[in-house]
């Protein structure tokens, strides 16, 4: 459980931590394919930020689904 946590605090600080941000637009905007563009614009979503990062630290997709949900509940509390 606390690895889930953990994982969805290291979405959060890659999806809304504007210093990492900056080094992410550099680096992509070498880039002009239509692809790398979309590839950008998911490490601004707390979601799918959340969900990758645990794919690739558990390597389990049940967790990463979970985490993710996790995420999207928090954004929907948050905005209400």
């Amino acid at each position: 459980m606390e690895s889930l946590l953990i994982c969805l605090a290291i979405g959060w600080l890659i999806a809304k931590f504007e210093p990492l941000h900056w080094v992410i637009d550099a680096i992509f905007m070498k880039f002009e394919a239509k692809f790398m563009q979309y590839v950008h614009a998911s490490f601004g979503c707390w979601k799918c930020t959340s969900f990758w990062t645990t794919l690739v630290i558990t390597g389990n997709i049940g967790h990463a689904a979970l985490v993710s949900m996790v995420a999207y509940l928090i954004t929907q509390w948050i905005q209400d």
